[in-house]
């Protein structure tokens, strides 16, 4: 008899550790239950949901491209910078798509940023002015954007400049 009851114990002590670590796991479940849910409820608060996985290692995982970040030029107390077809002034995005961003500058007041075959003028806010391009007068091919030695706007083109 005494052999059967160590037998008991034994079970009984087996038990008892696989109900311990269980229940660890669970506490630890509901922890982190509980945090990300409070994250998720204040994301605005915390402005989570102006944030962005950067990790090359998360953004592999999930099988996500990182962008193709292009050229940026600071102008002003801003910088324009484009991310694949897309133009950003700082982090705020410019309207429409855009070709391949070859210049930007402060003039006269105004932000002009130039792409291979159209001219933007944006407010210190990113707002689109006006978008000249071959409708415009504008000639394709837009090498480079500067400005002459009397302060005029000046564009570079295959063809010469303008």
């Amino acid at each position: 008899m005494p052999h059967h009851k160590k037998k008991i114990r034994l079970r009984l002590r087996s038990f008892y550790l696989w109900h311990r670590y269980i229940g660890i796991i669970a506490a630890l479940l509901v922890v982190v239950l509980a945090v990300t849910g409070i994250l998720l409820n204040h994301t605005e608060h915390w402005r989570l949901d102006r944030r962005y996985v950067q990790s090359p290692i998360l953004l592999d995982w999930y099988g996500i491209p990182a962008p193709d970040i292009g050229k940026g030029f600071p102008v002003a107390a801003h910088f324009i910078t484009q991310v694949e077809d897309r133009l950003y002034l700082d982090t705020t995005p410019l309207p429409g798509p855009a070709a391949r961003l070859v210049g930007a500058l402060a003039w006269q007041g105004i932000l002009v940023a130039a792409t291979d075959n159209s001219i933007l003028l944006l407010t210190n806010k990113g707002e689109l002015i006006e978008r000249l391009s071959a409708a415009s007068g504008i000639p394709q091919g837009i090498r480079h954007l500067g400005l002459d030695p009397p302060g005029k706007l000046v564009i570079e083109t295959r063809q010469g400049r303008f």
